[in-house]
């Protein structure tokens, strides 16, 4: 602590966490590894320089948003902010349009070489303009000088070089100055192209339109296309025509008279045409179908999920690992690849997304536990100390509707304070409005009034979970919502 403090009031970056090794290894899946674009640079960074970089981070974040620096479309390296944040905006414009009748067309850019494109002198130039403390700046220039690294090729270590450009690309302090290098982009653009939304999450941008028609949106999203080339080539950035993809938005019924020219839409950007993908595109991370369904999104997070589970449960037979440990690994290793976006597409009537996520907590219980495949579910999820699917997904929602609530970004509170789409996270918006819940606290009961939270203990298991059963639906038919029962030996009623 002592070393960052001094670091950053002196302006100065330790020169020992200037050098780096770069290990050069292969992407999988490509067809021609003659190619220099077939390989990856990894650069190995001390755990020392990290701990400086990660501090260095917070305060440019901070000192950020002080400033106004940063577009709210822009999601990246900013605290309270996700990538799904980004993607459910996107989602939610994409449904209020189906509500009135329009459609909406999004366009994804990704910016080449992002991070060793990046010029210190401009950056610079653009923190002081800004006004952004002066020992950031001075430690920032000290950051990005005299730097050096050793590239090491199948072991063999070529001769140290230095580096004039860019910035690392496993610093905690990277995507953070990359995001204030291009915090002007969305701004400019939307400036000249009003009737679209820019959302980005530090190089990946996304343009949303929505329009009348098809040709509409395809105009509209031609317009951000050249705009946002014309402000990165005065800054010595370039876009990657071979990543930008672009898609439409429909509904299964009542766009049929769209559905033809979404199949043959062409996009011009810069010399290249971009078609518009009919099955489905990923933006960070999520995959979204023409229709919004997040069926190839559940499919790819549970066959990933399910794989991580398979490679655990080897290893943790190989090596005799206590519960308590395969517990914490697996709903760390598992549960977090299955559950990822699950907030955009969960719905109480999708039961046959709902049994697959179950099945895998099945697996999980019975390799935390050691148990046969004809144990008992509710046996198996009490003991694990797992958590039913039902469970985690509406509590996966909850949480990230309690988050709106509090966010930073006014895209997000709007969203949060007037949800008009029919996307699934806004019904529970909605379903928390309808009911009085807030999100900021609980609402206890007042002095002389009955509790909101009852616990039985059972004694006589079929008296008191009568007794208990009767009191809910008292409740229920008093504040006219549901109540929400969990029994400690995970069974429950047969009513559901």
């Amino acid at each position: 602590m002592r070393l960052t403090k001094a670091a950053i009031h002196a302006g100065r970056h330790p020169a020992v966490c200037k050098r780096a090794g770069g290990v050069v290894i292969r992407k999988p899946g490509k067809d021609d590894y003659t190619q220099l674009k077939a390989y990856r640079s990894i650069l190995l960074l001390s755990c020392m320089r990290k701990a400086v970089e990660k501090v260095v981070a917070q305060l440019l974040s901070e000192e950020a948003e002080i400033r106004g620096l940063l577009s709210d479309g822009q999601s990246g390296s900013r605290k309270g902010r996700s990538a799904i944040d980004a993607a459910a905006i996107m989602v939610d414009r994409a449904h209020a349009a189906w509500k009135n009748g329009h459609i909406t067309g999004v366009l994804l850019m990704d910016i080449k070489a992002a991070f060793p494109s990046l010029t210190k002198g401009r950056l610079v130039n653009l923190m002081k303009v800004r006004q952004m403390d002066g020992d950031l700046i001075r430690w920032m220039e000290s950051f990005l000088s005299e730097r050096t690294v050793e590239i090491i090729i199948e072991g063999n270590a070529m001769e140290r070089h230095p580096v004039e450009a860019g910035v690392p690309q496993g610093s905690p302090v990277s995507p953070i100055l990359f995001a204030v290098y291009t915090s002007g982009l969305i701004k400019w653009v939307e400036e000249y192209v009003s009737e679209a939304e820019g959302l980005s999450f530090v190089d990946d941008l996304g343009w949303v339109a929505t329009g009348s028609d098809v040709t509409h949106v395809v105009t509209i999203l031609e317009r951000c296309a050249a705009k946002s080339i014309e402000w990165a080539s005065r800054r010595g950035l370039q876009f990657d025509t071979a990543k930008t993809e672009a898609a439409l938005f429909t509904r299964r019924r009542g766009h049929w008279k769209h559905l033809r020219l979404k199949r043959t839409a062409k996009i011009s950007v810069g010399n290249g045409i971009i078609r518009s993908n009919t099955q489905a595109i990923r933006w960070l991370g999520v995959w979204m179908d023409a229709h919004l369904t997040f069926k190839r999104q559940h499919n790819q997070c549970m066959k990933n999920a399910r794989a991580a589970e398979a490679r655990l449960r080897t290893l943790t037979k190989t090596y005799g690992v206590v519960p308590e440990s395969v517990r914490a690994v697996q709903v760390a290793c598992v549960q977090a690849v299955a559950l990822y976006g699950s907030e955009l597409w969960w719905d109480p009537r999708e039961v046959g997304r709902r049994d697959d996520l179950q099945l895998l907590l099945n697996r999980q219980a019975r390799s935390i536990l050691g148990a046969l495949t004809t144990t008992p579910q509710g046996g198996l999820m009490t003991e694990s100390g797992l958590t039913p699917a039902p469970v985690i997904l509406d509590a996966s929602q909850q949480r990230f509707t309690a988050r709106l609530a509090n966010a930073c970004s006014s895209k997000l509170k709007e969203l949060h304070h007037n949800p008009s789409s029919s996307a699934p996270i806004c019904k529970v918006i909605m379903e928390e409005h309808e009911h009085g819940r807030t999100t900021d606290g609980t609402d206890w009961a007042p002095p002389g009034e009955e509790s909101v939270v009852r616990t039985t203990i059972l004694g006589d298991t079929t008296t008191a979970k009568s007794a208990t059963q009767r009191w809910a639906r008292d409740k229920e038919a008093k504040v006219g919502a549901g109540v929400w029962m969990w029994w400690a030996d995970g069974s429950r009623f047969d009513d559901g």
